[in-house]
């Protein structure tokens, strides 16, 4: 069990820091308004769905560890 709950620490720790990114990202849209900024905004999007998808990945494969060690124990 300890390897899928440090796979989720470090899940939760990639959470923190993409969501401070666009929160800082936000903060600093309210200054910029121009079409470089749009093309940034796009950009981080996409980011965006890549780190939703990589985050999916990270919890399923943590809780495919937590079955395993399960299974392992038995």
């Amino acid at each position: 069990m300890e390897n899928s709950k440090h796979v989720l620490q470090d899940i939760e720790e990639f959470k923190k820091s993409t969501q401070n990114l666009g929160n800082e990202i936000n903060r600093a849209g309210i200054e910029w308004r121009d079409e470089k900024f749009q093309e940034l905004t796009k950009a981080i999007q996409q980011i965006a769905g890549s780190t939703r998808e990589l985050i999916d990945a990270g919890e399923e494969c943590s809780k495919n560890i937590k079955n395993f060690e399960s299974y392992n124990e038995q």
